[in-house]
């Protein structure tokens, strides 16, 4: 059986190449006109992000922050409540925005995110959730998004899909 682990690791690899996606680690001189764009893309802009969300990688809810290192790609951490036991749980991950780089102000994305939960002193059911979800940047900086996530758990028993809902501020 293959590690379902190691997929996920290999596609997370392959989905976040700098080359794969048309993005140069060392750009050549912009133009005016990726100038303009870079000033009217609101990711880019605004790349600093405080979240509220409602289920997602912990459980029931949490808070997180998110940065997008370039306007396709968003590191994000968090923290928030198990849904079982009401324990504390964090996050790591990051997305892959399909149009990041153009004016678009919804975007499609695909995610990878590990997390998991403390209990007093060692770490209990950690989580692998890969979402698919959608996300918006409205003009006033409000963002919101909406995801549908495949979770593996520790306990296989666990392995279910999921979601979310997330809405924030941009800045």
């Amino acid at each position: 059986m293959i590690n379902k682990f190691r997929i996920c690791t290999l596609f997370l690899l392959m989905a976040l190449s700098i080359d794969g996606f048309g993005y140069e680690l060392f750009p050549a001189k912009k133009s005016p006109l990726d100038r303009k764009r870079e000033m009217f893309n609101r990711r880019a802009r605004h790349p600093l992000g405080f979240n509220f969300s409602l289920l997602g990688p912990v459980g029931l809810m949490g808070f997180s922050v998110d940065y997008f290192i370039v306007p396709k790609i968003d590191i994000e951490v968090g923290a928030g409540l198990d849904y079982t036991a009401q324990k504390p749980g964090y996050f790591v991950g990051g997305k892959y925005h399909f149009f990041g780089n153009t004016l678009t102000n919804l975007t499609p994305y695909l995610g990878v995110y590990s997390a998991f939960h403390v209990d007093e002193d060692h770490i209990q059911s950690y989580n692998f959730y890969v979402p698919f979800g959608f996300h918006r940047i409205k003009r006033k900086q409000l963002c919101w998004s909406i995801e549908i996530a495949y979770q593996v758990h520790a306990d296989p028993t666990q392995t279910q899909f999921y979601g979310a809902g997330k809405v924030g501020w941009r800045f």
